[in-house]
């Protein structure tokens, strides 16, 4: 297959160099081509060749063979973690024949599946996925380790925003709306997160306090999903989510999509605006989905499941699955890159909430 593509790449390239010559020439061009393809024949087999070494290089060590690749999902199934690592788990699967098990674990802003992980043995059969959620996690409430300590980054697997969706039962229409009702009824709107210190309660104490420092309660739930069910019968307000989530309650108006948090428009809400356009501009709310290995995994497994997972995220179908979803594969980075860029990142968070004033009980 790959032999065909170099040959089909290169000969079209040389026709097309022919299409405005008349039929003679036209038919000289072919036997060129003849001659040309038992000449490209032996390159671009070569190439194959090459391109298969990758392939291997990139291949998981062969303890995974003997022994299951288990995966700590901090959320529960259905969200949008849980979606994306169990696509990757497939790929994952089929490309290296090896078993993987997804283990949801929600509850406790991550600290039960961070526990779990962190207690496991330091072999790279056991992965902790979660949000950025961990980092605030890890620095404001009380776990019995040093998050940076107690686990290595493995790899970031995608970059995503959330939408801003309120009850249909709620009279806005629009973000401006919105923030002007909250003004209006200080502390009477609720919102809702995953828990105390995720990053979407958080994501959601900046935007409030970017709208104006406007008041709203805050109702943490064990998983995002159970607030969306919340939202839906009106016990609560306003939620930021990831678009999976909540698109098909969207689409069937059980809620109202009022904005996106990303730098542009997702494809589930072509329709919704980002922050900026609906009135906030300059405000931009992302979130990372990562893989975290216990310390003490060693650096070649770390290394291998990095390059190995990196290269299933960038494959077209998981591109197109990614997209969907409001999300996209993370720039590529080493397990000791994507360290240093959770640690800046928890510095950037800490700034912002020593400004804002923000407390975390």
């Amino acid at each position: 297959m790959i032999i065909d593509y170099f040959l089909n790449l290169t000969l079209r390239d040389h026709r097309s160099t022919h299409r405005s010559q008349d039929m003679k020439k036209y038919h000289s061009a072919s036997h060129a081509s003849t001659a040309l393809k038992r000449l490209v024949r032996p390159l671009a087999f070569a190439i194959a060749l090459l391109f298969s070494s990758c392939s291997l290089l990139a291949a998981l060590p062969p303890h995974f063979q003997s022994k299951p690749l288990r995966i700590i999902v901090a959320v529960p199934a259905g969200g949008s973690v849980d979606n994306a690592t169990r696509a990757m788990a497939q790929l994952l699967s089929e490309a290296n024949k090896i078993n993987v098990i997804i283990d949801n674990r929600p509850g406790g802003t991550g600290t039960i599946a961070m526990n779990l992980a962190a207690q496991a043995p330091a072999d790279g059969h056991t992965l902790l996925s979660a949000s950025n959620s961990i980092l605030i996690t890890g620095a404001l409430k009380k776990v019995p380790y040093d998050l940076m300590k107690a686990f290595e980054p493995v790899v970031q697997m995608t970059s995503s925003a959330y939408v801003l969706v309120v009850s249909s039962s709620l009279a806005v229409q629009s973000l401006k709306e919105l923030i002007a009702m909250a003004k209006n009824q200080p502390n009477q709107l609720k919102f809702g997160s995953p828990g105390v210190g995720s990053i979407i309660h958080l994501s959601t104490e900046i935007l409030n306090h970017k709208a104006g420092s406007i008041l709203m309660t805050h109702i943490p739930f064990k998983g995002n999903s159970y607030a969306v069910i919340d939202l839906i019968s009106g016990r609560l307000d306003v939620l930021l989510s990831a678009g999976v989530s909540v698109a098909q309650h969207v689409q069937s108006s059980k809620l109202r999509a009022l904005a996106v948090t990303g730098q542009t428009r997702m494809n589930l809400f072509k329709d919704v605006p980002t922050l900026s356009q609906a009135g906030l501009p300059g405000l931009i709310l992302d979130n990372l989905y990562g893989l975290y290995a216990p310390s003490g995994v060693s650096a070649d497994t770390l290394a291998s499941l990095n390059r190995e997972i990196q290269l299933i995220m960038n494959q077209p179908s998981m591109r197109v699955r990614l997209a969907n979803d409001g999300a996209e594969p993370a720039p590529p980075r080493t397990s000791a890159q994507f360290k240093i860029f959770i640690q800046e990142q928890f510095n950037q968070w800490q700034q912002f909430i020593q400004k804002a004033g923000l407390h975390i009980e």
